[in-house]
């Protein structure tokens, strides 16, 4: 019975830790996105200028019309309010991982439920890169999962 207690305390902790990543992997991603809409806004709008001092109306036109297309995304996306809502999760599950030690595997297992229940919902696509970066980070690299490529790629976003 000892054994069992521990081992599902050592899977609760590999749960604690996994939310952890997962939400670095979330904050990192929507920082990047929110730098390339930073990117071309600024890019975007010094092309505006530049096609109205010109005299270049299609340039003036077709930068306007992107750097417009970026405002709207980066409104409905709100990356950096979802960044920020990854990062404090984040800090919440590492303050758990550090308070683990103490706590019995049911206390553990009950606040791990309720913080999973309140985190923000996260990029699917990092689940599987990020349960493996934790599964590494722990020694465990024998129970990896193989990745697509598409989460392969998402991954190389962060």
């Amino acid at each position: 019975m000892l054994r069992t207690v521990e081992a599902e305390k050592y899977v609760a902790v590999l749960d604690v830790r996994y939310g952890s990543r997962y939400g670095e992997l979330n904050e990192r991603f929507y920082r990047r996105i929110d730098l390339v809409f930073g990117f071309v806004g600024l890019f975007g709008g010094s092309a505006v200028v530049f096609g109205a001092v010109s005299a270049n109306p299609t340039l003036a036109a077709w930068s306007g019309g992107v750097v417009a297309a970026c405002a709207v995304f980066e409104r409905l996306i709100r990356p950096i309010e979802r960044a920020v809502e990854h990062r404090d999760f984040k800090k919440k599950f590492a303050d758990l991982d550090a308070r683990s030690s103490a706590m019995s595997c049911v206390e553990l297992d009950t606040a791990l439920r309720r913080l999973q229940m309140e985190a923000p919902t996260g990029i699917s696509s990092l689940a599987i890169p990020a349960f493996n970066a934790n599964l590494r980070s722990n020694g465990r690299d024998e129970s990896v999962i193989p990745e697509t490529a598409w989460q392969k790629a998402v991954a190389l976003l962060v």
